[in-house]
């Protein structure tokens, strides 16, 4: 987290090399889904991806998520693709060497990158998916409150400003302020 992800070049299914630099360099925002087909929870997050993604376009946030498969050949990546309408762009991780360099050791898992650092990982699936993940990617978006600056002046206070019941036009005699008690001089 709060690190540059590790860079690859993957093959898409059309067979055409992707690598995570050029990817990263058209979005501000990429989302990497790590799943496989045999995997019933990533076949349950994938819907959520798709979800996630058609509420990126319609906000025209610069956000792209690739499902980035994990271990299985071409062919039955692109014939479940097609037979459940996915629409994201899919990686394939035929090797697995990019889920090793990521540290993945389960799958649905989900890394959301924002401007080439890594700031959530997301493990599992769970109900309502893209709507947290959409609210994590918000938050994460949103501007951060710089941090107030402390003056000297800060300190120093008027007798009305430490007395806020007080007013000059008041018409109670104001009390006066207490001299501070000092130490005893030491003997010469």
């Amino acid at each position: 987290m709060g690190t540059a992800p590790s860079d690859f070049t993957l093959k898409n299914l059309d067979d055409k090399d992707n690598a995570l630099a050029d990817l990263l360099e058209k979005n501000k925002v990429v989302i990497l889904d790590f799943w496989a087909t045999w995997c019933p929870p990533c076949r349950m997050a994938l819907p959520e991806m798709e979800k996630l993604q058609k509420w990126a376009d319609s906000t025209d946030l610069s956000l792209q998520i690739y499902a980035v498969n994990a271990g299985e050949d071409p062919y039955t990546v692109k014939d479940f693709w097609e037979q459940n309408n996915m629409t994201l762009p899919v990686l394939l991780d035929a090797d697995g060497s990019v889920m090793d360099k990521y540290g993945i050791n389960s799958i649905p898992q989900t890394f959301i990158i924002i401007d080439g650092k890594i700031e959530h990982i997301h493990a599992g699936y769970v109900e309502n998916m893209s709507k947290e993940l959409q609210n994590k990617i918000e938050s994460l978006l949103a501007p951060k409150p710089e941090p107030e600056a402390v003056t000297p002046d800060a300190a120093d206070t008027t007798q009305s400003d430490a007395n806020p019941n007080s007013s000059p036009a008041s018409s109670e005699p104001q009390a006066k302020p207490k001299k501070p008690k000092r130490a005893p001089a030491a003997p010469l």
